[in-house]
């Protein structure tokens, strides 16, 4: 024994006492599948394009395998004011988007814009420069696998099998995903293909309530409204479905390879994971550019806009309804959603009334309960000072008609 342990080199006997190596163990199945399902779902399902971490792979790969990507997220309530149109049915992708983005309690606006790509197609050149950092972290995963054949013949196949399901996770999801983006950007494409274009261009203020509490103003086009409320449906709808089943042979392929595998290239592969699925949900500058996180496929793309408060009271439904200085059939529209209070609440519509006339000045819009109890502070200085004067005019005539009545009995005695 000692003659054949001296045979086998150096190197390759420092491998097998590192591979050889089991100082503690790790549950890879329920890392790989549990640890920030809801994050990666959220993160993955707003569709946006996530730069040099897009082929890298994450934790809870079976969120794509089990298309809870495409399901929306319940709760959310999406109102037209311009059309007077309420709606529950808001896109899945649009109701991640706005999970994944951090929002104020109800002063941020969105705007929507349509860049100028008219077509959906998914350029491979251009995602070459993407595809580097998995590149290199799948050759490094190689390599830890390769060198198992140093300890055991029958590890080498564990170990390149478990790379093989890695990099076809990440291959379908690629597929799902693309496939999603087509589908959102054909949706959006197709309002402004039809006959009547003009119409599907008029700008419309839209508030949308999220189930957390929190409000967001929309400002787009009716097209892009629309975009936000349809289903978007899949080009190649065969092709989605078998990469999903093939996403669900490579995520129980690679869970249960790498609970055979060596406690190395389980920490290496783990590791990796982890730190590609932290950078996907901070998703750094250097990773991902900002008008990557604002886009959607080739021709959505959002303008978040963020109110800076001295005084977080100014952070409130009544304040944002205010800057909004909607038009008199809109607040009535407001009132039968129940977003605003009825005529009865004369506080509130008071300091409705009062905000809205300091944040707009002079095209302040008259609010549609004037005349049944909504008065700013001005309409009742004018009504107090109005009064006074009708006052200050009665007393004036009564003393008149005493002055009047005192000369008279004055001529009589006289008399």
């Amino acid at each position: 024994m000692p003659a054949i342990a001296s045979q086998i080199p150096l190197s390759q006997r420092s491998w097998k006492k590192v591979y050889e190596w089991s100082g503690f163990k790790l549950d890879a199945l329920g890392l790989i599948t549990l640890l920030g399902l809801q994050e990666v779902d959220y993160a993955l399902g707003q569709l946006t394009h996530n730069g040099y971490l897009e082929y890298l792979p994450f934790l809870a790969a079976n969120v794509v395998a089990a298309d809870t990507i495409a399901k929306p997220l319940p709760g959310y309530r999406l109102f037209n004011l311009t059309d007077g149109v309420e709606a529950l049915d808001v896109s899945a992708w649009f109701t991640h988007w706005l999970e994944h983005q951090r929002l104020q309690y109800a002063s941020t606006k969105i705007r929507i814009h349509q860049r100028s790509a008219t077509s959906s197609s998914y350029s491979l050149p251009k995602e070459w420069p993407f595809m580097v950092p998995a590149i290199l972290l799948a050759g490094i995963l190689l390599c830890l696998a390769t060198q198992s054949r140093n300890v055991d013949d029958s590890g080498l196949a564990i170990h390149l099998t478990n790379v093989i399901c890695l990099i076809g996770t990440v291959v379908c999801r690629t597929i799902s995903l693309t496939q999603m983006r087509a589908a959102v950007d054909q949706v959006v494409l197709r309002y402004y293909r039809q006959p009547h274009t003009a119409h599907n261009h008029k700008e419309c203020d839209v508030w949308l309530a999220l189930p957390s509490g929190k409000s967001v103003r929309i400002e787009a086009q009716r097209g892009h409204v629309l975009s936000l409320l349809t289903l978007p449906r899949l080009l190649r709808p065969k092709l989605y479905d078998v990469s999903r089943g093939t996403c669900w042979v490579m995520v129980a392929g690679h869970a249960v390879t790498l609970g055979s595998t060596s406690l190395l290239y389980q920490a290496a592969c783990i590791t990796s994971m982890i730190a590609s699925t932290v950078l996907l949900l901070c998703r750094p500058r250097w990773a991902c550019t900002k008008e990557a996180k604002l886009r959607i496929g080739n021709v959505l793309e959002f303008e978040i806009v963020a109110h800076n408060f001295i005084d977080d009271t100014d952070d409130r439904h009544s304040h944002a309804y205010a800057r909004m200085n909607m038009e008199p059939e809109m607040e009535e529209s407001m009132v039968a959603w129940g977003l605003m209070p009825h005529t009865r609440n004369s506080g509130w519509w008071n300091r409705y009334q009062d905000v809205k006339q300091r944040v707009n000045g002079n095209e302040a819009k008259t609010c549609i309960y004037a005349t049944e109890g909504c008065y700013s502070l001005e309409l009742e200085r004018t009504i107090e000072s109005s009064t006074s004067a009708q006052v200050g005019d009665q007393e004036g005539l009564q003393s008149d008609s005493q002055t009047n009545n005192s000369a008279a009995e004055a001529e009589v005695v006289a008399t």
